[in-house]
């Protein structure tokens, strides 16, 4: 029962941390970016929507490198994804327009996010159940192909900014790359490891 409600506060930090720093409009996480950069091709595509379309391409990428199939892992992997997206969507359209804040009202914004971002998925990892389908991908990426943590992580993130590049520039600019791309990038495991040191041990 703990570990459910655990799940429930990881999927709901997770779409709430990421529409707070799409709604910021200075920088999400690397594939909040790519999914940024997606839904911005169309208003038909959401961006959790998006994320939805990025990570079940990476997913397949994932499982063919990987060479096993764990039906159960796939199937709660895949409801993580579905309800973490809709409720970012969700998130999104409760949201004010910040379009009109000013740069230091945003960048707060984008700094709460991202700390509620990074707060979830210490406590996902720390259940480890229902994994997202990016953590598989840059799992797969770390153990089975270089089998080093710090490559296959940076490999990762080139994909997502990849993605993002190529789908803002289809669709007229990249966007939602900046300074929180930068701050997660750099502050993401620092701050993830102060969780784990003074409040995930804790649960």
């Amino acid at each position: 029962m703990r570990k459910f409600i655990y799940l429930i506060i990881a999927v709901l930090g997770n779409g709430l941390g990421s529409a707070m720093m799409y709604e910021s409009t200075i920088g999400m996480s690397a594939w909040g970016s790519a999914a940024a950069n997606v839904s911005a091709i169309s208003d038909a595509i959401t961006p959790g929507l998006a994320f939805m379309i990025v990570s079940i391409v990476f997913f397949i990428i994932a499982i063919i490198i990987h060479k096993k199939v764990i039906l159960y892992e796939i199937f709660f992997s895949l409801v993580f994804l579905v309800s973490f997206s809709t409720i970012m969507d969700m998130f999104i359209v409760m949201l004010p327009d910040m379009s009109s804040w000013s740069f230091s009202m945003r960048l707060l914004v984008n700094i709460i996010g991202m700390l509620v971002l990074l707060f979830s998925i210490s406590i996902h990892l720390y259940i480890n159940t229902a994994v997202h389908p990016m953590d598989v991908f840059l799992r797969v990426l770390q153990q089975d192909v270089f089998h080093n943590v710090i490559i296959g992580t940076y490999v990762a993130y080139g994909c997502a900014f990849l993605v993002a590049v190529i789908f803002g520039l289809l669709s007229g600019g990249i966007t939602n790359i900046g300074i929180g791309t930068v701050l997660t990038i750099v502050l993401g495991g620092s701050i993830m490891g102060l969780y784990d040191r003074y409040v995930i041990r804790y649960l």
